[in-house]
């Protein structure tokens, strides 16, 4: 038996929560995702990569070991 997987055309519905997972009756269903990493959705279906991160400037004294943490959005 052969195998498809549907073509996604847009993404107009976004990202579910994981409480929407395998509810096919939701009529959104199609057009969500679960998972959607460096990219941003954008209003009109598709979707685009996110803007990489570029250099600001050098530390206040780079003689100094130096802590990177990372930038969490809330």
């Amino acid at each position: 038996m052969t195998r498809s997987s549907p073509i996604f055309t847009n993404f107009t519905a976004g990202v579910f929560s994981p409480l929407l997972h395998g509810r096919v009756d939701f009529q959104k269903y199609t057009n969500g995702c679960k998972k959607l990493e460096n990219f941003i959705p954008l209003k009109h279906g598709p979707i685009t990569r996110r803007g990489g991160s570029y250099f600001v400037a050098e530390v206040k004294d780079s003689t100094k070991k130096v802590k990177q943490t990372r930038l969490v959005f809330q």
